[in-house]
């Protein structure tokens, strides 16, 4: 299994209703590979995690993530989010 804690600080007031989320990975000597937005396509693409309900953050304010996958089978994963203000 997969797990992450991860803590954003907003830098200015904002509305949240989904996080964005994607990976860069060094693989062997100059090769990396990156799904992120200002990356080249790949097939891999980038993860949506769509929130219950929107968040109104103000600036400073902090928003603790945790973010799990697990194996459910030789291929898929089944990911979880939870997400805090402050």
């Amino acid at each position: 299994p997969y797990t992450a804690s991860l803590r954003f600080q907003a830098r200015r007031s904002a509305r949240v209703n989904a996080l964005a989320a994607w990976f860069t990975a060094d693989l062997a000597g100059p090769v990396t590979l990156s799904t992120a937005p200002d990356a080249p396509d790949t097939h891999w693409g980038q993860f949506l995690l769509p929130l219950p309900e929107e968040i109104a953050l103000a600036a400073g304010d902090t928003l603790h993530v945790d973010v799990s996958a697990r194996s459910v089978g030789p291929g898929p994963l089944q990911w979880s989010w939870t997400v805090r203000l402050n």
